[in-house]
């Protein structure tokens, strides 16, 4: 009797380390997801192990800088919740889209957006392609995405790209965050900050790696334009992709059927393309950006 007692109890000791040893795992899940959010996922693995994260230098990436052209007054004209929801379901889908390439976003602070690739695992010589190519995916998207709040808007999305080297670190101990330094961040937010609404300004850097490729990338060529500290610069718009199999990417145009499900699958907060009919961009156009939109 006993020892029936014994066993009895001993199995059910078993069956409580066995759920709690399965909660334990859940809840380290859900820790490293959320530290992998924060930190690349080799960085966040050295920092568990206690190993120091030194300064690395990197010969080569391609950044991804992108802003919402007039955000200071529509957020002056928005109510706090309003600016939320509509940062929350556009970063929503531009993470979505990133999560299709080989890159990783740095950060986002207010409607600055900004995108890696070839940093912190480096991919030869592709890492202008990556963003390139998430660059058009995301300005194609905003074409059809109207501010939720504002359905005869569309978002204004301007955006910059550059490659060259930078040199990455871990700063800080509470809240840690991987950051880029380097003149080549500097150029790639200069490519954002003098571009024009829904386009993609290319440096002269990354035009000639995109150009290398052979004929995949379709450009326009800006002109020479002053850049702050660094004299002039002849840069190029990026017009679209040609896609194998798939829909050509075109910057004048809204995410594809086929491109949108694939990307979002279905995720409730990114709705279907909404393009503004010929009369509302007119209006748009008249009161936002009337060079870029009636392009």
């Amino acid at each position: 009797m006993m020892m029936k007692l014994m066993e009895k109890y001993s199995k059910h000791l078993e069956s409580i380390v066995a759920e709690r040893t399965h909660e334990l795992v859940e809840e380290k899940k859900k820790t490293d997801r959320l530290l992998y959010a924060m930190l690349p996922k080799s960085v966040a693995e050295d920092l568990k192990q206690g190993n120091p994260i030194m300064a690395t230098k990197y010969g080569a990436c391609t950044i991804f800088f992108s802003d919402i052209v007039g955000f200071t007054n529509l957020s002056s004209s928005s109510t706090p919740l309003e600016v939320v929801e509509l940062l929350n379901q556009m970063y929503t889908a531009f993470d979505s889209v990133i999560d299709e390439h080989d890159v990783y976003k740095v950060e986002t602070i207010g409607d600055a957006y900004m995108v890696v690739s070839g940093v912190p695992e480096k991919n030869g010589d592709r890492h202008a392609e990556e963003i390139a190519t998430m660059a058009l995916k995301i300005v194609c998207f905003c074409r059809g995405f109207r501010v939720p709040h504002r359905p005869d808007q569309i978002v204004n999305i301007r955006a910059g790209i550059h490659s060259g080297p930078v040199v990455t670190g871990v700063v800080g101990l509470k809240m840690p965050r991987f950051c880029l330094f380097g003149d080549t961040v500097n150029m790639a937010s200069r490519m954002e900050s003098t571009g024009e609404a829904l386009k993609i300004q290319v440096s002269p850097d990354t035009y000639v790696i995109l150009r290398d490729r052979g004929d995949l990338f379709d450009f326009e060529y800006r002109g020479e334009i002053e850049i702050k500290g660094k004299g002039t610069k002849k840069t190029h718009w990026l017009l679209g992709k040609r896609e194998e199999g798939r829909q050509d990417l075109l910057i004048k145009h809204c995410l594809s059927p086929a491109s949108h499900k694939r990307i979002f699958k279905g995720n409730r907060l990114v709705h279907k393309p909404q393009p503004l009919t010929p009369m509302e961009l007119n209006d748009h156009a008249a009161t936002s950006a009337p060079r870029c939109l009636l392009h």
